[in-house]
């Protein structure tokens, strides 16, 4: 009776060797030995190929170089850094055919809804201004690309799923008002005259706002949700209005 040929490569090797030659021939018990030791080889040599090509399947890899040279990373943070030296205040959205544009009245109602919420948080106490922030969500990645992306200082982040836009001084103050449409949008004032504004500027130093949108990942048990959160940060200051200035 023979053996079946042993195939170094397979991954069962062993267990033909194990199982079928110990009974049928004990006399190759020193054969079995080499060729576990070349199984071990083997093994060894598939790892170190493995660790010297593990940068070809990581999945952390950088869709804004180009297609021809496609650099992958070994973790999140080395992708971040390399944007960050590589593509600084980078506009690309690689995955932009994917997204879905908002409609006019997507549009309208948030502007509506973030001048309410805004003033809202517009408080008259009297301190040092200080940084406040609202967040809104969900909101659509495709309604923050269409109101900012042709900001100057609008900026997206592969690696972190997450833009950026920055106001500054008073003509970001402005620019602002052009873009929702109220050039009111970031004051508020009582009849006594006592206004509570988002503070851009003043005399000692300008200021700036920033809206940020990033998608957040909610878990419960076997359950996961995906959606997009809008942050904007800004300052606050209370003044005694003066009509004229």
């Amino acid at each position: 009776m023979q053996s079946r040929p042993i195939n170094i490569i397979s991954h069962h090797m062993y267990y033909l060797i194990g199982f079928e030659t110990r009974y049928i021939l004990p006399e190759l018990e020193i054969f079995k030995l080499r060729i576990f030791v070349e199984i071990k080889k083997c093994k060894k040599r598939e790892y170190e190929f493995f660790c010297s090509t593990r940068l070809l399947i990581m999945p952390f890899t950088c869709f804004l170089c180009s297609d021809n040279t496609p650099k992958t990373f070994s973790s999140k943070n080395s992708l971040f850094i390399h944007e960050k030296n590589a593509h600084p205040n980078n506009k690309i959205i690689p995955h932009s055919r994917c997204l879905t544009s908002p409609s006019v009245y997507d549009i309208c109602q948030f502007k509506h809804s973030f001048i309410m919420q805004l003033k809202a948080r517009l408080q008259f106490h009297r301190s040092e201004p200080k940084v406040k922030t609202l967040k809104m969500e969900p909101f659509s990645e495709g309604l923050f690309i269409i109101l900012f992306y042709n900001e100057s200082t609008f900026q997206y982040s592969p690696a972190q799923r997450k833009y950026t836009c920055k106001f500054e001084g008073s003509k970001g103050y402005e620019q602002l008002g052009i873009l929702f449409d109220d050039k009111n949008w970031g004051s508020k004032k009582r009849r006594t005259g006592t206004s509570a504004y988002v503070l851009m500027q003043n005399a000692q130093q300008t200021y700036d706002v920033t809206f940020y949108w990033k998608e957040r990942v909610y878990k419960d048990s076997d359950m996961q949700l995906r959606c997009g959160s809008m942050r904007f940060e800004f300052n606050i200051d209370v003044r005694d209005f003066v009509e004229g200035n």
